[in-house]
């Protein structure tokens, strides 16, 4: 029998081809001679790196750099993902935890706990046993036209951002997931002068709409648990704090039509849209 370690390297082996081979065939049309042989040249290279990428998420979600002995439950995924991007985005780990509970947080023998595979259309939230099956309801929508859906740990609006996504299936892994909400957020607070604001902004610009979103985030955030001291904040029983607003030109996050839904990261249809690439921490307008 192979060990688990194993198991996780093949799927991601042929994750990693499968989605090379959708790309030759989506950009290749019917494959050219010329380009198939270029294709095939870099293949074993870029199925090497798409591999390890997709391994190493895998042992990160699951707490597995230092032992491999079992995968996290669902109820830890966005924890460990939150913890995962805090680190790589500077950002304060218990202001993700808590977004990403108010984002999609559901009863767990008794307590609340961020889950994974959650998905929004239109206003309605639905949270799926597994990752195979919120993949099934988000393709099926997507099948029937729909377009606006909110995705994962911090639920991505797939209409505003899936151009910084690979696939569903890249954007409801929580830590890509996570790292796209954090480097967002990280933006937000860069240009607005706290982390208050920003948070409030990742909801809504508009006042009532950004602090009552803020406060619903600080309640949970002052439950958490305390923080290690080398992270960006002391403990998360303290309030947010409240520097000066700056000026700012940031689209609105809320969704095209003004209705504020789950909080996801939507700017209004007025504005520029904007897309965090996954290797960058700027915004980049289109």
């Amino acid at each position: 029998m192979r060990d688990l370690l194993t198991v996780r390297w093949l799927l991601c082996r042929r994750r990693a081809f499968g989605s090379l081979a959708r790309r030759a065939q989506i950009r290749g049309g019917l494959a050219p001679a010329a380009w198939f042989l270029t294709f095939l040249f870099v293949l074993s290279f870029k199925k090497r790196e798409a591999r390890l990428n997709c391994l190493l998420r895998q042992m990160i979600t699951s707490g597995l750099l230092g032992a491999t002995q079992a995968f996290a439950a669902p109820v830890d995924l966005c924890d460990d993902a939150a913890r995962h991007a805090a680190r790589h985005a500077d950002v304060p780990t218990n202001v993700l935890r808590a977004i990403a509970k108010v984002e999609t947080g559901r009863s767990v023998a008794g307590t609340v706990k961020a889950w994974p595979w959650t998905v929004n259309i239109e206003g309605k939230g639905y949270w799926f046993e597994s990752e195979e099956e919120a993949q099934t309801f988000v393709r099926a929508a997507y099948m029937r036209g729909a377009r606006s859906f909110d995705i994962g740990c911090f639920q991505i609006n797939f209409r505003w951002h899936g151009a910084a996504f690979e696939s569903f299936e890249t954007m409801f892994d929580p830590i890509e997931n996570a790292l796209y909400a954090a480097r967002f957020l990280q933006e937000l607070r860069r240009e607005m002068g706290s982390w208050a604001k920003a948070v409030g902004a990742y909801h809504s610009r508009q006042p009532q709409r950004a602090q009552g979103y803020r406060d619903r985030v600080e309640d949970v955030y002052a439950g958490l648990d305390e923080m290690r001291s080398s992270e960006p904040v002391a403990t998360s029983r303290q309030r947010l704090s409240e520097p000066v607003l700056s000026s700012n030109g940031y689209p609105l996050l809320q969704h095209a039509d003004g209705v504020t839904r789950s909080g996801s990261l939507v700017p209004m249809g007025e504005t520029r849209r904007y897309v965090i690439r996954l290797d960058q921490t700027v915004a980049v307008g289109f």
